[in-house]
């Protein structure tokens, strides 16, 4: 295990996340949740909340004094942006539902989703999301 995932996994099992073992194991779970809102994400919004609190915490990762110095935290990073970069081109421009406090992946509404999320995104926030097949 290298340096950058051991410090990783050790942040990861103290904030209760023990799925994640490694920078991979964040990004990878990202990469697979924006891939599912591409497809029109097709849970509930609770799911859909659960699944990208994962962005919040890889926020948590590339924020950390310690990851930044690591070798490897640039790619880490670069690759968290690209996949950063194809999520906002799944958000309605213009259209949030969070406050200003929250980050950008929390208050962003996606173009289009699964019939339920979009249900859901009609009934608790009063916004119009296109539902997919």
């Amino acid at each position: 295990m290298t340096e950058i995932d051991a410090m990783a996994a050790e942040i990861a099992k103290s904030a209760g996340w023990q799925r994640f073992q490694s920078c991979d194991d964040f990004v990878n779970a990202w990469i697979s949740f924006v891939d599912q809102c591409a497809s029109g994400y097709d849970m509930s919004i609770y799911e859909y909340e659960n699944d990208l609190a994962v962005r919040t915490a890889i926020q948590i990762l590339l924020v950390d004094g310690r990851m930044r110095r690591l070798e490897g935290f640039e790619e880490f990073e670069l690759r968290v942006q690209r996949t950063d970069e194809y999520f906002k081109g799944l958000l309605q421009d213009g259209i949030e539902t969070r406050d200003q406090k929250d980050f950008w992946w929390q208050r962003g509404v996606p173009k289009f989703a699964g019939a339920e999320l979009a249900d859901d995104f009609m009934n608790l926030f009063g916004v119009s999301v296109r539902a997919v097949d």
